[in-house]
């Protein structure tokens, strides 16, 4: 089943990945971006070899709330 970019894989996908999401997402509710640049700044300083579509998903989630 494939996954389409906006979605979020489930820990059945690859429990370390989403060990690694929930990291970033946890950073991005303690840190409180106020832009979506600001979110994915945070991101690209704290998880650097995370690819760009983890990040991507991960603020997508955020913003959803």
């Amino acid at each position: 089943m494939a996954q389409t970019q906006s979605s979020f894989p489930t820990r059945r996908d690859n429990p370390r990945r989403i060990d690694g999401l929930e990291a970033m997402l946890s950073l991005l509710g303690r840190m409180r971006p106020q832009s979506d640049s600001e979110a994915f700044a945070i991101l690209r300083r704290s998880f650097p070899a995370s690819p760009l579509c983890e990040r991507v998903a991960v603020v997508s989630r955020w913003r959803a709330g």
